[in-house]
């Protein structure tokens, strides 16, 4: 190969990401030697395959800057999860049990049970039937009159936008307000006070308005007793740590537990890193 075709190779493949065809290199190699390799460089540069090849390189790169980004943020997360259940394992010597109900894995939140089946202090349970467990995730039609309204009980609402399709609906607020209406109608009478919206997915929110994808029906016996009851402060620390993300929650059910207990859960807890975002 001459010296002008292996000059214009190595310009296509820094310019263009591949090598000149014959042809190309025919075209290329009187330009190159009549204008030189410096203007020919120019000249392939600013051609519209140029364009497009710096607009892929781009997006690749941004691409991996967001990879790296998030690898950084699950191995925080971890990090803070691990801390968390070591809390919770001086709460209580068994893990916090999660039942969740058959078919509804697939509509949690992405990441959001290897999180919980990561964590020591956790136990999750997925089975047809999830009764039994401290904290109960199900859908509105497995809600009934049975259903222990004591129970600390997550009913998911728009699985839809946790699978994924977020903006998929033009009329999500009117499908987001008939499922909730829907939930409410199906949690047992016994309640003492109806479900509470919450945001399962925070991070599904940023950028747009948050609507609240679960109905919570948190039992209260945590704040009735005369004294903390060791599962009760668990299932509330673990529910609001890794389910519903509201660090203050968390930090008010250390707290009654310290004030009994006279350790310093709480103050080790806000010693922990904000949960981290992007």
């Amino acid at each position: 190969m001459s010296q002008q075709g292996a000059t214009l190779e190595a310009i296509y493949l820094e310019k263009l990401e591949r090598l000149p065809s014959d042809d190309e290199l025919r075209n290329w190699e009187a330009r190159l030697i009549e204008k030189g390799d410096a203007v020919v460089r120019a000249e392939i540069a600013q051609s519209a395959e140029a364009a497009a090849v710096a607009a892929r390189r781009q997006q690749r790169a941004e691409l991996q800057r967001k990879s790296d980004a998030f690898a950084i943020l699950r191995r925080a997360r971890a990090r803070i999860d691990t801390l968390m259940s070591d809390l919770l394992s001086e709460i209580v010597a068994e893990p916090v049990s999660i039942g969740v109900r058959q078919g509804v894995e697939s509509l949690l939140p992405a990441g959001l049970l290897e999180r919980l089946t990561a964590a020591p202090a956790i136990r999750v349970k997925s089975s047809a039937d999830a009764d039994g467990q401290d904290i109960i995730v199900l859908l509105p039609d497995d809600l009934s009159a049975q259903t222990d309204a004591s129970r600390t009980t997550l009913v998911l609402l728009d699985s839809w936008r946790l699978a994924g399709a977020r903006f998929a609906r033009p009329t999500y607020r009117n499908s987001y307000e008939d499922r909730w209406a829907a939930a409410v109608s199906r949690f047992p009478p016994s309640s003492r006070r109806g479900p509470e919206p919450v945001l399962l997915d925070p991070g599904a929110a940023r950028g747009v308005e948050p609507t609240p994808s679960a109905a919570l029906l948190e039992s209260t016996d945590l704040w009735r007793a005369g004294s903390p009851e060791p599962r009760t402060v668990a299932t509330s620390a673990a529910l609001h740590h890794f389910l519903t993300e509201r660090p203050r929650q968390v930090t008010a059910a250390l707290d009654f537990w310290d004030r009994y207990m006279g350790s310093e859960l709480a103050r080790r807890y806000k010693a922990l890193a904000a949960p981290p975002t992007l």
